[in-house]
């Protein structure tokens, strides 16, 4: 932390540099930006000659449009802002900027404008647009908070314990079990798994989907238990009739004012909290939450349609994070879960054969081979060579299916799983295309009966 306050803030203003912090969701980005802030808030104050940090949710293409926009209500005429911009007396930090109205053409036009001793504090979920944007700064920093190891572990859980109980908090340390539950690689744990398993104390959770039910029922915390499944259903129809409605994290104020008492609800149990892009803008406390909940929603009349769109949505799907499986999003993970896997995996068969048949020669051979989980990839390169005289891409399509359907039951459930979300971008993005003028113009369904 101290190198990137180092690089934002050094005394040699030329040699400071804008700092692009990319990662996957629950790894820690907005905790390490509050960090930073802080740490930097501290330094100003006791010199006021550093540089201060300036929160700038609302964007802009423009430094001193932004920042007359965030501190002319404090008295800074637009003169003295211009000129402490010359000198580099501020840092504009934009935490969740895929989140927010700040755009890839605003972040270039900022890094690459005339205030070139003012530095750019950013945080992101993994974006090309937004690296290809901090490119054309003269000096750019990528960082990406690593998830925790063996080592960091220890401290983390120190840390919160510390922290818990100057809070009144109760927490622990994880036991095996939930130790193994956050784990999202050999040896990796996620951060924000870890911190949820922390406060549950000597509840028992079977998998990650448990996990957020319990942590979000307990900030619930309702007067009379029978009032949860309530609680969870009137949550999960309003997550659908916004995020899933619309893809965007954020509610406004209209959307809110619809919401009514389950909006007033998450409010106090802290689910919702204020956006940073405006007074009058909520949004969830974690964007995974927002995701578990409408999953929820969604489970009540889910098909194969919703699974596909869930997992292949552009919306969704470039939302993917490490807490859960290794392709799709977050939500489709989080669906499957709330449907059941048994009951999931049999429309997402249903599904599979679908495009097999309607779409399958359209599907480009690569994408099918690629979403082949890799332990089978060689047994279908053998396949595709045996019968190279029949090979169409419908056919291999199909051999996939039909090898996939000889395996033990929960073998075959994980592999059907990770096919689907493998295909499922592709295939939303076939449908998207123009449809060809000609008879020949493929058909891609859009919804089927459960």
């Amino acid at each position: 932390m101290s190198g990137i306050i180092t690089c934002l803030c050094h005394d040699d203003v030329e040699r400071r540099i804008h700092v692009l912090i990319e990662a996957p969701p629950g790894r820690g980005k907005s905790a390490l930006v509050r960090a930073i802030v802080e740490r930097m808030l501290n330094r100003f104050e006791r010199d006021p000659s550093l540089p201060l940090p300036v929160l700038c949710p609302k964007g802009g293409s423009e430094m001193t449009e932004i920042l007359k926009g965030e501190l002319g209500r404090d008295g800074y005429s637009e003169a003295a802002i211009r000129m402490q911009l010359r000198h580099g007396l501020f840092v504009l930090v934009a935490d969740a900027i895929d989140e927010s109205v700040w755009t890839a053409d605003d972040l270039k036009r900022i890094v690459s404008g005339n205030y070139e001793h003012t530095m750019v504090l950013a945080a992101t979920r993994p974006s090309s647009a937004r690296h290809e944007a901090f490119a054309y700064a003269r000096q750019w920093l990528w960082a990406e908070p690593l998830p925790l190891n063996e080592g960091t572990l220890a401290l983390f859980e120190q840390d919160y314990l510390v922290a818990d109980v100057r809070a009144g908090l109760l927490s622990r340390r994880l036991d095996s079990s939930l130790r193994k539950l956050c784990e999202i690689g050999q040896g990796l744990y996620s951060p924000l798994l870890v911190r949820f398993a922390m406060r549950l104390s000597n509840t028992k959770v079977a998998n990650v989907f448990e996990l957020y039910k319990q942590v979000i029922q307990r900030m619930l915390n309702p007067r009379a238990s029978d009032m949860m499944d309530r609680l969870l259903r009137d949550a999960g129809a309003f997550c659908v009739k916004t995020y899933w409605a619309t893809g965007r994290r954020e509610l406004s104020e209209a959307q809110l004012a619809k919401g009514g008492e389950i909006v007033a609800t998450l409010r106090r149990a802290h689910v919702l909290v204020l956006a940073s892009s405006g007074p009058d803008i909520l949004r969830f406390f974690h964007a995974s939450a927002q995701s578990f909940l409408t999953a929820l929603g969604l489970a009540e009349n889910a098909d194969g349609d919703v699974l596909a769109r869930a997992a292949g949505e552009p919306s969704f799907y470039q939302e993917h994070s490490d807490l859960l499986g290794r392709a799709g999003s977050d939500l489709y993970y989080f669906l499957i879960h709330a449907l059941g896997p048994p009951e999931a995996c049999r429309m997402l068969t249903r599904q599979l054969r679908i495009w097999q048949k309607e779409i399958g020669n359209d599907l480009p051979r690569s994408i099918i081979e690629r979403a082949c989980p890799a332990e089978y990839r060689a047994t279908l390169s053998q396949w595709i060579i045996v019968h190279a005289h029949e090979c169409s891409n419908e056919r291999i399509f199909s051999a996939l299916l039909d090898a996939l359907s000889r395996l033990p039951e929960a073998r075959q459930c994980a592999a059907i799983v990770e096919i689907f979300a493998a295909l499922a971008p592709s295939v939303s993005e076939m449908a998207q295309r123009p449809r060809q003028a000609n008879a020949n113009a493929p058909s891609f369904p859009t919804t089927h009966a459960r």
